[in-house]
């Protein structure tokens, strides 16, 4: 499975692409006041808002350096409500992809309930660990930690 390859600081972290719809560069965001520090803010999509995570302040609390390399994953996820919804991820260092299969990847065996989308860790050759990055469950995280499901908010 093709997977991109991040980093936040020194650590490297793999994300799945499969429902990826595009990679951009990072752009100016709208910044939606006294939301929660991980939220860089909301892009217009052709005329859909689509709220911006940045994974270096979900995981280390600083933001993500504003260079060449830093882009912004486009996320759409389908769901068994029939809906679709859209979800920005701006990273750091997104220069490379690799091929790896979810089988390689073994639990850590320490799970941060803050962060369930941590999944599993691979090593190559030379030692490097990367992390996985569980987009799904990412979204789904945040999705019940953000949003009023009576509002039925369509990200």
């Amino acid at each position: 499975m093709l997977m991109f390859l991040v980093y936040v600081k020194s650590d490297r972290y793999a994300i799945k692409t499969n429902n990826v719809l595009e990679v951009i560069p990072a752009v100016l965001l709208k910044k939606i006041p006294f939301s929660p520090h991980y939220i860089s803010g909301i892009l217009n999509y052709g005329g859909l808002p689509i709220p911006v995570i940045d994974l270096c302040q979900l995981l280390q609390k600083q933001d993500c350096s504003n260079c060449m390399h830093t882009r912004i994953i486009l996320f759409k996820f389908n769901f068994s409500d029939k809906k679709s919804y859209h979800l920005g991820l701006r990273v750091e260092k997104l220069t490379e992809t690799i091929d790896r299969e979810a089988s390689d990847f073994i639990d850590p065996q320490i799970h941060v309930e803050q962060a369930p989308f941590l999944d599993g860790i691979s090593t190559d050759g030379h030692g490097t660990v990367t992390q996985m990055i569980n987009d799904e469950k990412l979204f789904t995280a945040l999705k019940n930690n953000l949003y009023d499901e009576a509002m039925e908010l369509q990200l």
